[in-house]
């Protein structure tokens, strides 16, 4: 699929994604990772940016897990939205 930036929002966003990942790295306690991901609401599929500070592979497992884990339960226990 070719998804295609939208008017310079794109390079926005991850500018924005960059500065709250540098934000949320230095409030957490040593050794904690984290990975946030940002999309448009009604938008083309696959398309996205996220930002994280662990290894690729590391964030692949957790979200794995995570995904598992909630098929499961079927709800989200502990969501809080914004």
């Amino acid at each position: 699929m070719d998804i295609k930036p939208e008017d310079g929002k794109d390079a926005w966003t991850r500018d924005q994604m960059q500065k709250l990942g540098r934000l949320v790295d230095e409030e957490l306690p040593q050794g904690w990772g984290f990975f946030i991901m940002a999309f448009p609401f009604n938008d083309a599929p696959g398309r996205m940016n996220y930002v994280a500070n662990g290894q690729q592979a590391d964030i692949l497992k957790l979200m794995r897990e995570f995904i598992e884990k909630k098929e499961r339960i079927g709800k989200l226990e502990g969501h809080h939205p914004i």
